[in-house]
């Protein structure tokens, strides 16, 4: 039996479909977070040397055997404000992603399922004036995904 470090290595994770579901994302705007989401997930990934190979879903084919299937909806888009950030102070005007994701094998079967978040509060006082752009969230994101996925992959509970 291989540790669970020597495991994770060989595996192969191909990140599936990305949905953004919030009435608030335009159809074009969604395909750019998705895209940014999936970056996310293969920086962190590569990174931290989880994976031995990171493949992005072709529409229709199926996964090889053996891989992980990564998916998810994106369910929560807040843009956050800076002005509302400013006046406002105390957590107003927060920048905000929620989403539901699901790591399958090669055949569908859902192994596991989690919720991810990531926000941002702004990095200038209490008020916070910077901004980070709503793409940079979304690859912030997809950091937290793929932590989520390699603590679930060393067996540590995930939700």
């Amino acid at each position: 039996v291989r540790a669970m470090s020597e495991e994770v290595a060989s595996w192969t994770l191909v990140i599936g479909e990305i949905k953004i579901t919030d009435d608030r994302v335009a159809k074009m705007e969604a395909e750019s977070f998705a895209h940014a989401l999936r970056r996310g997930v293969n920086n962190w990934s590569l990174t931290n040397k989880v994976f031995q190979t990171i493949e992005t879903a072709t529409p229709g084919a199926k996964a090889a055997a053996g891989s992980l299937v990564l998916t998810g909806t994106v369910t929560e888009v807040e843009k956050g404000s800076q002005a509302m950030r400013f006046i406002v102070g105390m957590g107003a005007g927060q920048a905000r992603l929620v989403g539901d994701f699901t790591i399958s094998d090669d055949t569908g079967k859902t192994l596991a399922a989690f919720k991810a978040r990531r926000s941002y509060l702004g990095g200038v006082g209490i008020g916070g004036l910077d901004m980070l752009s709503t793409e940079e969230m979304f690859l912030r994101l997809g950091e937290v995904v793929a932590e989520t996925t390699s603590k679930w992959l060393q067996g540590k509970k995930v939700d």
